[in-house]
Order: C-alpha cells, then sequence, then structure tokens
C-alpha cells in the first residue's frame, strides 16, 4: 500500500504524559494497514521541559515499532508548518493525515480502496473521514453540500469544508497546492475554508467525505473527555498558607495544573500569555471590571469569577456579570446578593472544601471551552420560540459545541424537521430519533452530553 501516516502533534498541559498520541496510534488498528506502513509522528517545536519529557516517553513507547519515526521542526510553524516539515520525509503516493488527538473510533474501509477510487476518478482529492454524522451541519451546511459520487468501490459525499480532521489525500496534492496556498504559522482549515465557494473552486480542492449521508463518524475527539488530568487553572490571587485557594491546589494537584499570579505584582503582559494557554482562570469578583477591560473577549468564558465577600458585590457599580462569564458563590448570604447583578443562574454554592464541587466546576467550564456534541430532542409540535430559546441558551452557554438535535416521529414530521434545521443555533438533525437514547443511538452520533 503506497501510504504514508501523517500524525501531527504539538506542545500541551498535558506532556509529559503520552496517553493522547498513544491512543490515536493506537486506533490504527481499524485501517487496513500493515504494520509495515511509514508513520511519522511530526512534532511542531517547543522548547518546554515537560514537551522534551514527553518526547523520551514516546520514543520509549516507538522503541520497538521500526515503522513509527518521529520528526520535530527546529522552528514552531504551527500545523501548516508542521506539515511542511513531515512532508519532505514521505516518498509514498498518499498520505494520510490525522491529528494527536483525533483517534478512529471504527473500522475504516479498505484504504487501498479509497485510493483505487482516487485514482479511477481525480475529482475525490481529499477525502474525510468525518468526526460529524455526513449530514448538512457544520463546515458541510452550505448548497455545494450532498452530491453522491460513486465511484469503484465506495461511495463519497460532497462538501465544501476544507477540514484538517483525518483525511486521506495524494501528497502530490499537499506538496503542489496546499502548501503553496498555506502560511506556516496557522492552521491550513483557517486558511482554505472559505476557498471553496463554486464548482470551479470545489474542483480544485476535491473535498468529499467518505460515504454517503448519514453515515455514522469514524473520527472521535479526545480533547475535553481524556484529557482532564492535564488542564492547567490560572489563580489570580496571592499566594500564601492561609489563602482559601490553597486547599484546592493541594486536594487537586493530581488532577490539575495550577498556576498563581499575584495581583499585588500585577505584570499584565504576563498574566494574558499565561491566560491565553490556560483553560480556567480563577479570579475574585472585586476584579470584574478590570478582567472585562483587560481581556480580549475570546477568553471570557475561560474566568470563573469567585464571590467571598459582600463588599465584592458591589464593586463592579452598574455592570452586570454577563455570559459567557460564570460566578460562583461560597456562602449562602451572598448567593442572593450575588444573583441580584447577575443575568445567568450562578454555579451552585461551593465551599472551599469541598473539593467535588470544584472538580465539576472546572468540568463545567472545560466542557463550555472545547468541542463537544450535545444533543437534546423533542417532538416540535408545534415549534415555537421557546425552542429557538431553548437552543440559543446551550449554544450561549456552550459557545463551542456541536448541537444535534433529534426530532421525533409524529404529524407532519418532514415539516417539524425543515422548521428546526433553519434554526441558527441547530448545527445537525438527528432524524427519526427515538423517544428513550440508547448507547447505540449515542455512539451513532458521537454525543457527549445530553440536555
Amino acid at each position: 500500500m503506497d501510504i504514508t501516516i501523517i500524525i501531527t502533534a504539538s506542545y500541551i498541559p498535558s506532556h509529559p504524559r503520552i496517553n493522547l498520541i498513544q491512543e490515536t496510534i493506537e486506533s490504527l488498528r481499524y485501517t487496513s494497514c500493515s504494520s509495515e506502513i511509514p508513520i511519522l509522528l511530526a512534532h511542531d517545536y517547543n522548547n518546554h521541559p515537560n514537551y522534551k519529557k514527553y518526547i523520551e516517553n514516546l520514543q520509549e513507547y516507538i522503541k520497538d515499532k521500526p515503522n513509527i519515526q518521529i520528526v520535530m521542526r527546529s522552528t514552531h510553524g504551527c500545523l501548516v508548518g508542521n506539515v511542511r516539515h513531515a512532508l519532505t520525509f514521505v516518498n509514498t503516493e498518499f498520505v494520510l493525515i490525522m491529528q494527536h488527538d483525533l483517534f478512529f473510533l471504527r473500522t475504516l474501509p479498505d484504504l487501498s480502496k479509497v485510493m483505487e477510487d482516487m485514482i479511477a476518478n481525480p475529482s475525490l482529492k481529499h477525502i474525510r473521514f468525518n468526526r460529524l454524522i455526513n449530514t448538512y451541519n457544520m463546515y458541510d451546511k452550505y448548497w455545494l453540500f450532498g452530491k453522491q459520487v460513486s465511484s469503484t468501490n465506495f461511495t463519497y459525499t460532497r462538501t465544501p469544508g476544507w477540514s484538517d480532521n483525518n483525511h486521506l489525500a495524494r501528497t502530490s496534492y499537499y506538496k503542489d497546492l496546499i502548501m503553496k496556498e498555506c502560511k506556516d504559522g496557522a492552521f491550513m482549515e483557517s486558511q482554505l475554508y472559505w476557498k471553496i465557494k463554486d464548482e470551479a473552486s470545489h474542483e480544485l480542492y476535491g473535498t468529499y467525505l467518505f460515504g454517503g449521508l448519514d453515515e455514522a463518524p469514524y473520527t472521535g475527539h479526545s480533547d475535553g473527555r481524556h484529557a482532564i488530568l492535564s488542564k492547567h487553572i490560572l489563580i489570580f490571587s496571592k499566594q500564601s498558607a492561609t489563602n482559601p485557594y490553597t486547599s484546592i491546589v493541594e486536594g487537586l494537584h493530581d488532577e490539575f495544573h495550577f498556576t498563581w499570579i499575584n495581583p499585588n505584582c500585577f505584570n499584565k503582559d504576563l498574566f494574558l500569555k499565561t491566560l491565553q494557554i490556560s483553560d480556567i482562570c480563577i479570579v475574585n469578583l472585586f476584579y470584574y471590571n478590570n478582567i472585562y477591560q483587560m481581556v480580549p473577549s475570546e477568553y471570557h468564558s475561560k474566568i470563573v469569577f469567585v464571590c467571598t465577600d459582600p463588599s465584592e458585590v458591589h464593586m463592579y457599580g452598574s455592570d452586570s456579570v454577563m455570559d459567557p462569564f460564570t460566578c460562583c458563590v461560597i456562602s449562602e448570604e451572598l448567593q442572593p446578593l450575588v444573583t441580584k447583578y447577575t443575568v445567568k443562574t450562578i454555579v451552585p454554592i461551593t465551599p472551599f472544601n469541598d473539593l467535588s464541587a470544584w472538580r465539576s466546576l472546572f468540568q463545567t467550564v472545560l466542557d463550555k471551552n472545547h468541542t463537544i456534541r450535545i444533543y437534546t430532542k423533542g417532538l416540535f409540535h408545534p415549534y415555537t420560540i421557546e425552542h429557538v430559546n431553548h437552543f440559543e441558551q446551550i449554544k450561549r452557554t456552550y459557545p463551542k459545541s456541536i448541537l444535534a438535535v433529534g426530532v421525533l416521529e409524529g404529524e407532519d414530521y418532514d415539516t417539524r424537521v425543515k422548521m428546526v434545521q433553519s434554526c441558527k443555533y441547530v448545527d445537525e438533525i438527528c432524524h427519526r430519533a427515538p423517544s428513550d437514547e440508547t448507547e447505540s443511538f449515542l455512539k451513532k452520533y458521537n454525543i457527549d452530553l445530553i440536555l
């Protein structure tokens, strides 16, 4: 089989652990690739000590796997630069490009047969093994989507969405087109996505999903579900033995990585850089105005304001604590005071010594800031503004989520599907959804959370 597998990776807070990329490597058992197929573990540059230890751990893991090779850039190049460097080691006609946290979750078709189809039909240039069900949603939510192409071996679904999720392509496609279109220091997806806008541009990039309409997902996503042990939490508070946050750090240090920044010795650039690489930032409500004005809006959903004293409630004047901020109180006396000023429901009371409550709070914030698949269902007969408000609230609470909506069987089914599908907050329709979700149903749609 004339193919090389490239698995891209970069520094993440879970290092030096190798569990994410190990899971992805081991998921290759779902492919038809033999143990002799070359696998390049393409790593972007980073000089963090944990990254160096991670590479050592990875080298130990692959020492008895002669077909697997670690290649690393000497400078930071983001995904484009990382792939560009890896391609210099490729001598095969085809490449299967994967990301370190996107593993295969079920048996793939015979890749040699897919490559036969691509050779027979030159229009098939980029075959993605979808992380979602093959339907009108997310990156595929435009008029070019849906045309079925039947080749010698399999059927493929046309999509306008160029995605860097796990996919198969010719090596020449990358070297002669993609690498010339994309610049180092960014993601291919962000540079190519909007370029497919008509029949001619689609023919150039040749993006297709493997399988026909409603084909179940082939790819799973580790991030946000299996990597919680590595999550990085920034505490914006003076570090001391008497600080109440100390009990949280001592109790959860095996599950999370904590960094302290002292407001009394404040450096704005250091704070913003640390916030950028952190998953959660804990800060007292006293600093609400400062944070609101200083922190870019894309980081607001990482912040948890904690109210520890009645005086803090009034410090932000006429402003309200708005979504996507999370607000937490640590006593019953404070809850009604904070509720008066907030436009959303605050999280349950969380005393400093209740580690399970803090763990749950952290998971809620992590879910908000990672791409998760959320499922909700209904009859939608009639379909009302309350349904729209429900969808909107889910997307506001989980801004990076993929919202899949199940429409139950009943009168005027097709009409109800069209109405729900037209909602801008709905990413995907689960057709003829069961009244009770089965394990096979949740697996088919790759659901992480039911609301």
